[in-house]
């Protein structure tokens, strides 16, 4: 069974390695590209700051498979707007897209994301959030949100971040499937 890791480190990884790790928003890029190399086959989803923006990572096999830099201002950095293709790749039996934090507000990007991810041709469809969110996102997340369903979700929230919103993995029909109680890396089976 597939499995679906938010972490902020790579010794978090756990044996064996997930599937598909999440890293939060504003993780080190030597970080990241040291996971991807110690862990080829594993889909490594981040987001790294360059310059004033953002950007995302889908990683696989040493190729990053998405152009992609965060659409929305955070006021910490500058939002690029929305990308001309969405952040999105299909690797064996899962698809695959992400959105960078505040990224889910924006509504036309979040459903053009979710309709692609749902659209695709593979057995496990996976939305993939970086983030560095406050604890005002994703207040009552235990009622179904239907512009999520159909997809598992997999939200990986920064450590450092004040008054932070929890990392959480939740199956298409937004059941909990691993919901982070402090700062622990959290990991899913789907």
């Amino acid at each position: 069974m597939p499995r679906i890791a938010c972490v902020s480190r790579i010794d978090e990884f756990g044996d064996p390695a997930p599937d598909i790790a999440v890293f939060p928003e504003y993780t080190s890029e030597a970080g990241v590209m040291l996971a991807a190399r110690l862990y080829p086959d594993t889909v490594i989803v981040a987001a790294i700051r360059q310059g004033r923006f953002n950007r995302g990572f889908l990683l696989h096999r040493g190729r990053n498979l998405v152009n992609y830099r965060k659409a929305d201002s955070d006021g910490t950095t500058d939002g690029a707007g929305i990308p001309a293709e969405i952040p999105f790749a299909q690797i064996g039996d899962f698809a695959v897209a992400m959105l960078i934090c505040k990224d889910v507000d924006v509504s036309d990007f979040l459903n053009a994301t979710v309709a692609r991810l749902r659209a695709a041709n593979a057995l496990y469809k996976v939305l993939c959030i970086p983030a560095y969110m406050g604890s005002w996102w994703f207040q009552g997340m235990d009622n179904p949100l239907p512009q999520f369903a159909g997809v598992t979700t997999a939200l990986c929230n920064h450590p450092d971040r004040e008054g932070r919103a929890r990392s959480f993995i939740r199956d298409s029909g937004w059941r909990p499937l691993a919901l982070q109680a402090d700062r622990e890396p959290i990991v899913a089976t789907v």
